[in-house]
């Protein structure tokens, strides 16, 4: 058969890994912006699949994952990604260092947080999740509290039906 084939679609993709995506206005990893601006891009060129590394969430603990393809959650994405308002550009730097990352951006997201995410808004969406997101972020505070690895936390917190849950909860 040829390879040339007139049955190939005419169309091209592209793949990127968002976190190297970094841009003037990164704040030190890539990000949702950057991943609307190579989209933008790629609509111009006429480009008809994109392929990304996975934004699922990792640990919310310092020592970040380097990996994305190491998530400790597959329905949640990863608040790196996110562009925070106010933080400064960090983009000059050729390396990604997602632990300064996750503080930054970790310390402005609880800010605004307390200050602004406590209305009718906020209380519709945790609703609408229902009990995928409460047992998310109960593995969350755990995982803050004790470690990234659940093998290794206090036995009464490694199932989530195992007893210490409730209380903690």
């Amino acid at each position: 058969s040829d390879v040339c084939s007139s049955d190939l679609p005419d169309a091209w993709g592209l793949s990127a890994q968002l976190y190297s995506l970094r841009s003037t206005g990164s704040q030190g990893i890539g990000d949702l912006a950057d991943l609307g601006a190579l989209l933008r891009w790629g609509r111009e060129q006429q480009v008809r699949a994109v392929l990304l590394s996975p934004l699922h969430a990792p640990a919310p603990c310092e020592h970040q994952q380097d990996s994305p393809y190491f998530a400790s959650s597959r329905c949640w994405w990863n608040p790196l990604h996110l562009r925070v308002p106010g933080l400064p550009d960090d983009s000059s730097d050729s390396l990604v260092d997602r632990d300064a990352v996750w503080r930054m951006k970790r310390s402005a997201l609880q800010s605004w947080f307390i200050t602004t995410a406590l209305g009718d808004g906020w209380r519709r969406w945790v609703e609408a999740q229902g009990e995928p997101l409460r047992r998310y972020a109960l593995w969350c505070s755990l995982a803050e509290r004790f470690g990234q690895n659940w093998r290794q936390w206090p036995t009464e917190y490694r199932h989530p039906e195992a007893a210490g849950i409730a209380a903690f909860d």
